[in-house]
C-alpha cells in the first residue's frame, strides 16, 4: 500500500454503504483542546459564583494560532487540563454539600 492510498484509507470510511470523511488526529486534538478550554471557562464561572465571590466572565481565547507541538505533548496537556477540571468540579461539589 503506497502513502497516497494509506492517506485516502485513513481519511475515508464506509458507513452504511456511504463514504464519510474521518477526522484527522490533528483535528481531533484541536477539537478536544477547544472543548477543554470551554469547559474550563464554564467551570471557572461556576466556581467564581459559588465561592470566589465574583463573576469574571469568560476568559478571552488566544488570538494567535501557534505551531502544533508533538502529539504526545498536546495529549499530556489535555490530560492535565482534564485533571485540573476534575479537581475543580470536586471542589464545587464539596461547596454545594
Amino acid at each position: 500500500m503506497d502513502l497516497t492510498t494509506f492517506n485516502e484509507f485513513a481519511n475515508v470510511t464506509k458507513c452504511s454503504g456511504e463514504e464519510q470523511r474521518c477526522e484527522t488526529v490533528k483535528e481531533l486534538l484541536e477539537n478536544m483542546g477547544t472543548i477543554l478550554g470551554e469547559m474550563g471557562n464554564q467551570v471557572g464561572m461556576i466556581s467564581d459564583a459559588l465561592y470566589r465571590g465574583g463573576n469574571n466572565g469568560e476568559k478571552e481565547p488566544a488570538n494567535e494560532p501557534c505551531a502544533m507541538p508533538p502529539m504526545v505533548v498536546v495529549m499530556r496537556g489535555q490530560r492535565d487540563a482534564a485533571e485540573n477540571l476534575l479537581k475543580e468540579i470536586v471542589k464545587i461539589r464539596d461547596a454545594l454539600w
